[in-house]
């Protein structure tokens, strides 16, 4: 909040950090997103060799590391490992030692893992999905990668029909 007052909102400002780490830790997914935040890009054209730079809006998450690790390794509440199945950045902290960023990236390896794992665990039996070719079941890439995304969203009460 220090270093980019400007990504939240007026009323977060005002009441501080405080409040924002506790909306963060007591409120259910330990994460604090900040929607609609103007970034800088910067876009290389391959062809011409030439960069640009523009703005784009992004939205991200500040998370308390411990619930990180807990998130990704147990999916106690499979919020923030869940949006970890999608493509994502990692931005460090720059606090933060390169050591914690290398043994993030293994717990993320675990959580992708656990997602494959878990998809495939979960494939239904529809036929237009599948092929059984003797005793060895094919399934197409796109459907493996909609099953992983959807893992996230099976427990959402917002995604209820």
């Amino acid at each position: 909040m220090k270093l980019h007052p400007h990504h939240y909102a007026p009323l977060c400002r005002t009441l501080g950090s405080d409040f924002i780490t506790s909306v963060q830790k007591y409120g259910g997914a330990k994460v604090f997103f900040n929607p609609l935040v103007r970034s800088p890009a910067i876009l290389h054209n391959d062809d011409t060799q030439q960069r640009q730079q523009r703005i784009r809006q992004i939205k991200y998450g500040v998370v308390h590391t411990p619930d990180l690790k807990e998130d990704l390794l147990q999916w106690n509440y499979l919020y923030i490992a869940g949006r970890l199945h999608k493509p994502t950045v990692l931005i460090p902290n720059e606090n933060s030692p390169i050591e914690s960023v290398i043994h993030h990236q293994w717990q993320q390896e675990h959580n992708l893992s656990y997602a494959m794992a878990s998809s495939l665990l979960l494939l239904s039996s529809n036929k237009k999905q599948q092929q059984q070719e003797g005793d060895q079941l094919q399934v197409g890439l796109p459907f493996i990668f909609e099953k992983v995304a959807s893992l996230s969203y099976v427990g959402d009460p917002r995604m209820k029909a």
